[in-house]
């Protein structure tokens, strides 16, 4: 007598088995015996022979995963509180300082104290009351437009330089890879700020930029009680008057 062959099954069947089982977790509890008649696929390493046991292996990956993925959130937290600390220690540095040199150095040697960066460098469209300034920093409104352009806009930007704005802004044995452009926006005045690192992951094109943004703008506004518009620059001397406000 041969054997029947048995029929495909039905999908609405199936379905309908699965969901009365998800809402009767106990069922094989209360009928063991049907384990026996039940084929379980063997999805994980040898040794797996119940679905009791099946369980507690999903289960127990299951927890390691959001465990590993605690970890990760817990590691970003502690990053942001050192970033967090960091930020603070640059503030406190800079703020209250009372000339324009002072507050220069201060900018450029609390990057590489408290952020790491392997070189930095202002360049300023500005004009300094005290009268001094004369030297590569500060950069008349004829030249601006090269490092204007390679601003984006008014966010920083990260990534590799062209090379003749690196050598501009970078001495050639440097070796900067990366860098890290912050616009600095001043009342009538325009500026940059530029980290660079010899790592080329370091500032790389996708890095989040809003420690950066938060930087550029602490470090504008200290900026902003020493220097003055260029004076061919065209900006009126109301700081309204670059906003358009009334």
């Amino acid at each position: 007598m041969s054997t029947p062959t048995p029929l495909p099954p039905d999908p609405a069947t199936e379905a309908g088995v699965a969901e009365w089982l998800a809402g009767h977790p106990d069922f094989f509890e209360r009928h063991p015996e049907l384990l026996e008649a039940l084929s379980v696929p063997h999805l994980l390493p040898p040794g797996v022979a119940s679905l009791v046991e099946r369980q507690v292996l999903l289960l127990r990956a299951r927890e390691t995963a959001t465990r590993r993925k605690l970890a990760q959130l817990i590691e970003i937290a502690r990053a942001n509180d050192r970033l967090a600390a960091r930020m603070h220690a640059f503030a406190l540095g800079i703020v209250g300082l009372t000339t324009l040199e002072d507050l220069l150095a201060a900018i450029t040697g609390l990057m590489r104290d408290e952020f790491g960066a392997d070189a930095v460098a202002l360049r300023l469209c500005a004009q300094p009351r005290d009268g001094t300034g004369g030297d590569e920093r500060f950069v008349p409104p004829a030249l601006w437009s090269e490092y204007a352009q390679a601003l984006d806009g008014p966010r920083p930007a990260c990534g590799p330089l062209p090379p003749a704005l690196a050598g501009r802004l970078f001495d050639a044995a440097s070796g900067i890879a990366s860098c890290a452009l912050l616009p600095l926006r001043g009342c009538g005045w325009d500026g940059l700020l530029a980290i660079g690192a010899r790592d080329a992951e370091r500032y790389g094109a996708g890095l989040g930029t809003l420690f950066l943004q938060r930087i550029a703008e602490l470090v504008a506004h200290t900026l902003d009680v020493f220097l003055d518009r260029c004076p061919d620059t065209g900006a009126d001397a109301d700081p309204d008057a670059r906003t358009g406000d009334a």
